[in-house]
Parts: structure tokens; sequence; C-alpha cells
């Protein structure tokens, strides 16, 4: 049941409906956690002797930060954010526990259907609301586009050769995909790990790889007669500051990108923020009331939260709120990056595939946190970002015994790519 529970319960996150309870919002995702609880219930005894990973221990400083913060702006703001965090935490931990029962296979295959189903749902509301592009319109299923190049790059690294070129096919259909839907972040991440996958993680294929990407979208952006894709692909290819005063904006005229003059905005309020309150910042969710206080009259588009993880925790938490976030990331990718290179000593990876593996996990949820407002997709994909090592680490492992077994009572290994049994054959013909 876990193996269908848990990668549902991530694909609610991306789900557009929602209820307000009072200061609370209700969703899909919420009813979700409270269900695997229960599911887990009859192993309560098991959990409470379970082992924490440090994954999972990295956690708890930056969520215990984030809801102190929120107490010190109101009691609501608190209350709120402590109901969230406590979610989240509990979602980690369950994700921890049941990390070496899962069947990867299954509940990659459950998750990989789930989110073609929701990105399937978004696009068909557009079209029936007349858009053919642009499907940016509903703000929680769009974040699809930025996560389903980093679940597609993990089957491909991982799935036996014959088995890829379905997944290659999927890839393909999803930068299409992302392409017309607009979202920046998105197709920044998946350019990337697009050259990355087809230079095989080599700087010396990547340049020209890269070239010819960047040419593409040029012409493409020349070419289309869609004015909102052109636009948001020259904003991409052409980064260019809005050029708008303050004053100008506040009077009504309207800059090139929407987008970019409310990040310029939230960048230059940062800044002053944080040099007012830097150890422990404005508090959690303060940024936007401040922000109403003293610019009550410009337009809505400038007044929205900071739409950087980093940055928000910084102005709002403080040195302190984003040591610990930061320490997240950084304790993830050495621990990937040891991970992989360890995998490729042992002959489960191929050196290709080891270079590649921390890129696709990280990517992807670097450029959304970065680049998205916070949510409980942002603090999401910062967990996932910190229990990555220790669920690839269970997959790999339990993936290299059960070679180990197989060849142990003579039966014929799995075809692999990159896997023990596979280089171990190709080491053996190259003697």
């Amino acid at each position: 049941m876990i193996n269908y529970l848990l990668p549902l319960t991530i694909t609610c996150l991306f789900l557009p409906f929602r209820d307000q309870f009072g200061p609370v919002q209700v969703r899909p995702f919420d009813g979700m956690v409270v269900l695997l609880l229960l599911a887990s219930l009859p192993q309560a005894a098991a959990m409470l002797r379970s082992k924490l990973s440090l994954g999972l221990i990295l956690i708890v400083p930056f969520l215990v930060i984030h809801v102190l913060s929120a107490f010190t702006h109101s009691g609501t703001n608190g209350i709120r954010e402590l109901l969230q965090a406590s979610l989240l935490f509990a979602v980690a931990f369950l994700i921890n526990f049941h990390a070496d029962k899962l069947d990867y296979r299954k509940a990659g295959a459950v998750l990989l259907v789930g989110m073609f189903a929701v990105m399937a749902y978004n696009i068909g509301w557009h079209i029936s609301q007349g858009f053919w592009s642009g499907w940016k319109r509903l703000l929680d299923p769009k974040a699809v586009f930025s996560f389903l190049p980093m679940l597609l790059g993990v089957h491909l690294l991982l799935t036996p050769k014959h088995q890829r070129r379905t997944y290659w096919i999927l890839w393909w259909v999803v930068g299409i995909a992302i392409v017309l839907s607009g979202e920046r972040k998105a197709l920044l991440a998946y350019a990337l790990l697009s050259v990355a996958f087809i230079g095989r993680g080599q700087l010396r294929l990547v340049a020209p790889i890269a070239a010819v990407g960047f040419a593409g979208l040029v012409i493409f952006a020349g070419l289309t007669d869609n004015r909102y894709l052109a636009k948001q692909l020259d904003s991409i290819l052409e980064p260019s500051p809005t050029q708008l005063s303050l004053g100008a904006l506040a009077s009504g005229d309207i800059p090139r990108s929407l987008s970019n003059a409310s990040r310029e905005f939230q960048m230059a309020q940062s800044a002053e923020l944080m040099s007012k309150h830097p150890v422990f910042g404005v508090g959690t969710n303060a940024y936007v009331d401040l922000i109403m206080q003293r610019f009550g009259s410009l337009p809505r588009y400038l007044k929205q939260g900071v739409h950087n993880e980093f940055l928000r925790v910084f102005v709002e938490n403080g040195v302190v709120g984003f040591a610990a976030y930061v320490t997240i990331w950084l304790v993830a990718t050495i621990r990937l990056w040891t991970l992989a290179t360890r995998l490729h000593q042992t002959g489960y990876f191929d050196a290709m595939r080891a270079r590649l593996l921390t890129a696709t996990l990280l990517v992807p949820p670097f450029f959304y946190v970065a680049l998205e407002a916070s949510g409980t997709r942002v603090i999401m994909a910062g967990i996932v970002v910190s229990l990555s090592p220790d669920v690839l680490r269970l997959a790999t492992y339990r993936s290299i015994r059960t070679v180990r077994q197989e060849s142990r009572y003579g039966l014929e290994p799995p075809e692999t790519n990159g896997t023990l049994a596979g280089h171990r054959q190709s080491s053996s013909a190259g003697k």
C-alpha cells in the first residue's frame, strides 16, 4: 500500500484544489498525509525505534527557525506555519521510515503516471479555456513542468538499456510541453539537463550542444507568431533590466517583463531589510506585510512575496535561518557526489552516470526554489533534496544486493546499464 500512497501523496502537491478554513488552507495533499499516517500506525512501535537519517536531522533546525520566526510576526501566522511545518516533517519522517521497504520501481512508476496525469489536466484545462500556450495560470500544476525532468532523468539513469527508449520519448514530449508552457525556470532546468544528457556529461561535448540548443531557441523565438512565447524566450535569451524607475512603475508604466520587474524590486527591498535585520530577519511571512504598508499604491505584481527561497530565508529568518537552509543544500550536494563516486568505484554506475546523477537530482529543485515564491512545494523541494542521498543509497544498495544474490545462486542478472553486473561484464571483455 505504501508503494502507492507515498507517490500519490507527493503527486497531490501539484493539484489545484483547496478550501480555506479561517487562516488555514486545506488541500488534497494534507488529506493524503493524514491517510499515510493512518496507514503507518500499525508500525508505530517500529517508527519510534527507527533511525533518523542525516538528511532528516538537517531539516529540523530550518523548520524550527521558520516556525519560531513566524510567531515573532503574529500568533496566527505562527500557528499556521507550525501546522504546515508539522505536516511537512511528518511526510519527511514517513519517507525516512519507509525508505528501506519501498519497491522503488513500482513507486517510481506510480509517481511518474501521477505527474503526467497532472500535466495533462493542466494542459487540458488551458486548452479548454482557449489558451494554446502559456500554461501557467494554474499555479499548483505548473510546478510539474519543473520536476518532471528530474523524475525522468532518474529513470533514464537507472533503467536498463532496452527500456530507455520509452523514457527518451517522454523526455522530448515533456520538453515540447515546457516550451509551450512558457515556464522559464522549468525550461532552464530542462535545457541544462538535456545538454548534460546528450553530451553524456562530458565538457567537450556540452559546449557545442548548448550552442546548437541556444541557436534553436533563438530561431524558434524569431519565427513563432505566438507573442507570449516569443517574449518568454527573449527574456531568457536576452535578459535585460527593467530600466524603469520606481516612480514610473507606480504611475502605471508597464515594463517589458512584469516578472523581471517584480524580482528587481524584491532584490532592492530585500537588501534594505537585510541591512536592518541581519541576524534574525523580519519574521516569516513579514516581507509582504511590510511592503504593503510602505508601498500600498504600487501595482499588485510588485507586492508579491520574494520569488527566491534563499533570499526569502535571509530576509525573513536572517543569517541564522539562512545558514540552516544553505546547510541542507550543501550537505546534500556533498553526500550525493560522494555516493555517486562510490557507486562508480563499486561498478554500479559508469563514469557518465555518476557525473549526471548529482545534477539530475539538484538542478530542477534548485531552479524551482531560486525562482519561485515560498510555499509548501518550495519547502518540500528542500526536504526532497535533503533526503535524496539517503533514499538513493538504500535504493541502489538494495539493487546491488539483488545482483549479488542472483549471481551467487547461478541466476542470470537482469540487463543493466552501468550497474554492477553490466560493468563487470564490460570490464572483463576489455581485458
